[in-house]
């Protein structure tokens, strides 16, 4: 049975209104994106953008007010649920010029069986055999990171509570967060769109898409070199951090640099940020 997703309404504070499951959620997503803005990743107007992961448009909203709506974006949901609520949120962005795509992205065309989450739907991922290792390695991350001087402020209210009770609290919020159900969404190569088959020049690659990076990587090989900028999040197991990052070094681009949010801060979980000299 298809779990039902609540519908909320997030005042983002650039002045943008989006349709979300989670308003709370959309804000924290608004503070993590500021993320993918640094190491010398920039937007001019004019730019063309491609929002992997897009959830329900809250960088592709940032990026349109960077290009001040003078931008074509090509952003990507795979969950049915979230790319209706992006279709709307996309419509108040005009007059930017929007393509929204209801895939995921990998390696090769065909399907997957995604964990979507309906309270928490950025949790949602093509690994869904993996969700109890992600609730164990989260939990972990934010006990860790409330404690000691320099506690961020998402982190606040928790470090409030005694240590020993912090890992209880946050099970039970936390369990309700992870709580998913399966669902099987299509999936296709991004140099196999037809859209970007023909397309001179990408901007920007954002890539979120919850440890699916590496396959989205080996299935957009024919548009490396039309590529300026990316910035993609990174679930560093078995080396694969190293992996992206000489990847990316090995298509031209003269500036790769890593770095982590202050709230993931000692977890597996990296942004890469590249860009070729003409871009930085």
């Amino acid at each position: 049975m298809t779990a039902v997703m609540k519908i909320a309404t997030a005042a983002l504070p650039n002045q943008v209104q989006l349709q979300c499951p989670n308003a709370a959620e959309a804000l924290a997503i608004y503070e993590d994106c500021q993320w993918y803005f640094k190491h010398g990743i920039k937007l001019e107007p004019g730019s063309t953008v491609v929002d992997v992961g897009a959830h329900v448009g809250i960088f592709t909203s940032i990026a349109a007010e960077l290009c001040q709506r003078k931008m074509t974006a090509y952003v990507f949901e795979p969950i049915p649920q979230l790319a209706s609520l992006l279709t709307q949120n996309m419509a108040q962005l005009e007059p930017v010029n929007v393509q929204i795509y209801n895939c995921a992205l990998g390696s090769e065309t065909g399907t997957a069986e995604f964990a979507f989450h309906p309270e928490t739907p950025m949790l949602s991922s093509a690994f869904p055999d993996e969700t109890d290792r992600e609730y164990l390695d989260l939990r972990e991350t934010l006990i860790r990171n409330s404690s000691g001087p320099d506690v961020p402020e998402r982190l606040q209210a928790l470090s409030k509570i005694p240590r020993f009770l912090r890992g209880f609290l946050l099970d039970q919020t936390l369990k309700k967060h992870f709580h998913h159900e399966r669902l099987s969404c299509s999936v296709d190569r991004l140099d196999q769109i037809p859209e970007m088959q023909s397309i001179p020049r990408i901007d920007l690659l954002k890539i979120n898409a919850e440890k699916s990076e590496e396959l989205i990587f080996q299935g957009l090989e024919q548009l490396w070199s039309v590529i300026q900028q990316v910035v993609v999040e990174v679930h560093d197991f078995d080396g694969r951090l190293d992996r992206l990052r000489n990847h990316l070094t090995s298509q031209g681009f003269a500036h790769v640099d890593c770095d982590q949010m202050d709230i993931l801060k000692g977890s597996r979980v990296y942004l890469l940020y590249a860009t070729r000299s003409s871009a930085a």
